[in-house]
């Protein structure tokens, strides 16, 4: 299961979930939890299958998901000019899921490497990273997606930086 999380106005997670359809087989339960009715409202427009939204969704999202699928901020306490509470994010944070965090520059915390990268390209290669451990999951191993990927610097940088850190030094 994989479960796209967001707040506020649900922007980051509809990009997500736009992004990541396309990628997944017919039938792939893509569900969507809001931490506002706005926000899950937005991912449910942009094709989730099913949607939840509130802090105990949150919660619940974190003990049922394969993979999670977030901003950062969802793991801030207080981030989101507030909507994240303490436990949204600890449940977020300990959560056995793999989990795929989108860096943005909003919640105040900057993630190296990420710098000058778009937001669509974060929203893309979050997808792609989903949709590869969909087809092929294999836990604690980020697995290499199954069509091609340009070698520019900001794709190795996302690659890179989206890696476990005892497998970044053997990075070509």
């Amino acid at each position: 299961t994989i479960i796209v999380l967001d707040g506020q106005g649900g922007g980051i997670g509809r990009a997500i979930i736009s992004a990541l359809l396309p990628l997944l087989p017919q039938g792939a339960q893509l569900l969507c939890v809001g931490t506002n009715a706005m926000a899950t409202a937005a991912m449910l427009k942009a094709g989730a299958q099913r949607g939840a939204t509130g802090e105990n969704a949150v919660r619940w999202a974190a003990q049922n998901a394969d993979i999670l699928i977030a901003p950062i901020a969802l793991v801030l306490k207080d981030s989101m000019m507030g909507e994240i509470t303490g436990d949204m994010a600890a449940s977020v944070g300990s959560s056995r899921a793999t989990r795929i965090f989108v860096p943005t520059e909003r919640c105040g915390t900057h993630v190296a490497g990420a710098h000058g990268v778009s937001m669509q390209a974060l929203v893309e290669d979050a997808a792609r990273q989903a949709a590869a451990m969909y087809f092929w999951p294999t836990p604690g191993v980020l697995n290499k997606p199954p069509w091609p990927v340009s070698e520019s610097m900001a794709t190795f940088s996302l690659w890179r930086i989206s890696m476990p850190m005892h497998m970044v030094a053997m990075a070509p």
